[in-house]
């Protein structure tokens, strides 16, 4: 069976990844590639909600992202557009649930992608911190293509967001002076 024909049986194509409402937008658990991660960081959940709804900043605390640009506020069905690894992505935001939910659609060259992150108290006090769940999907050509390197890429691609996002918002110990 050609590529194209199993595309078509595989993954098909459908607007906004055949969500109706923001409430139930997710990535599209039927895609080539999919991938999660996540991570429990020691920040309260509307810290983490304000690193990661500033989309702008992201280029500053995450290396992988080379550049993104957004014309207008945080807010559903805005677009924005991004590079990141080389790749140039434009994206719409789909779901922004403040201080719980955030999630986009994205095309680049060959792939349509859906990303959501989950943000939750990780226990029951401030002290415990915030887990972070990162859930990604790639369907079209290139993932199914190239299914099994894309699914290793985008797990090591999440997870190195989640440690550079630790990075940008966990407490660091302080300096110490040389006497």
């Amino acid at each position: 069976m050609s590529a194209v024909r199993r595309l078509r049986t595989v993954w098909r194509p459908r607007p906004d990844h055949g969500f109706t409402t923001m409430d139930d937008f997710d990535i599209d658990l039927r895609a080539p590639v999919t991938a999660t991660a996540t991570r429990v960081l020691l920040a309260p959940p509307e810290q983490v909600w304000r690193t990661l709804s500033d989309l702008t900043d992201w280029p500053r605390w995450n290396r992988a992202i080379e550049g993104l640009w957004m014309a207008g506020p945080l807010a559903h069905g805005q677009y924005f557009e991004w590079r990141t690894e080389g790749w140039f992505i434009r994206s719409t935001l789909r779901l922004v649930d403040p201080p719980r939910r955030l999630g986009w659609t994205g095309r680049s060259p060959g792939t349509r992608s859906a990303h959501v992150l989950d943000i939750e108290p990780a226990g029951s006090g401030p002290e415990h911190g915030t887990r972070v769940t990162s859930r990604a999907s790639l369907g079209g050509m290139m993932p199914l293509l190239f299914r099994t390197g894309m699914r290793r890429r985008l797990a090591v691609a999440l997870a190195a967001d989640l440690e550079a996002l630790a990075q940008e918002i966990e407490p660091r110990p302080p300096r110490r002076q040389a006497a």
